[in-house]
């Protein structure tokens, strides 16, 4: 007959297996879009990006003195930023920001899918692709005329509370960071 310590040993290696394969398949996935549409936005250099899981803009790169010389945008493709709402959804339901930064709370947030985005990307010197993500509720594009122009240019808000976040997700070591909310004013 096996003894207790056989049977609490399986009980471990299975648990832990088991762990260890909900992080190595689940982490980084999204429903996975079957389509997507890209189409260039009037008057501007950004492009639209539509799912059939959220809507986002793709910003042009822009140069910024404000940004290090380490630091260089780039114009993100649509893969990469469907491999950012993958992480974004991973941070989103488990709270996971890096290191010891705030984490992102259970109800910090609407569902992700009642918000449009915005999307900048840079490439760090060492490397690093970093997708800088702006989230801000859809319904605030309809009852603010000064988010009109979302598809041109970038949406910031002073208080707003939930309706209103952004944060950076880095795609080379699959973690989000910077996550922050508006006040409620």
């Amino acid at each position: 007959m096996p003894s207790k310590l056989f049977f609490a040993s399986l009980l471990c290696y299975l648990l832990f297996g088991f762990a260890y394969w909900q992080g190595t398949t689940t982490r980084h996935r999204l429903p996975a879009p079957a389509s997507y549409i890209v189409t260039p936005v009037d008057s501007s250099k950004n492009v639209l990006l539509e799912t059939a899981y959220f809507t986002g803009v793709l910003l042009a790169p822009t140069s910024d003195a404000s940004l290090s010389p380490d630091v260089q945008p780039i114009r993100l493709t649509p893969e990469q930023v469907l491999a950012a709402e993958a992480i974004l959804a991973h941070c989103v339901a488990s709270g996971n920001t890096r290191g010891t930064e705030p984490r992102i709370g259970p109800r910090s947030l609407h569902p992700l899918a009642s918000y449009y985005r915005h999307y900048q990307g840079y490439r760090m010197a060492t490397g690093q692709t970093i997708v800088w993500l702006n989230g801000f509720a859809r319904s605030t594009v309809t009852g603010s005329s000064g988010h009109r122009k979302w598809k041109q240019h970038r949406v910031s808000t002073v208080d707003g509370g939930r309706d209103y976040f952004n944060l950076s997700i880095d795609l080379t070591r699959h973690e989000c960071f910077h996550f922050f909310r508006n006040s409620s004013g």
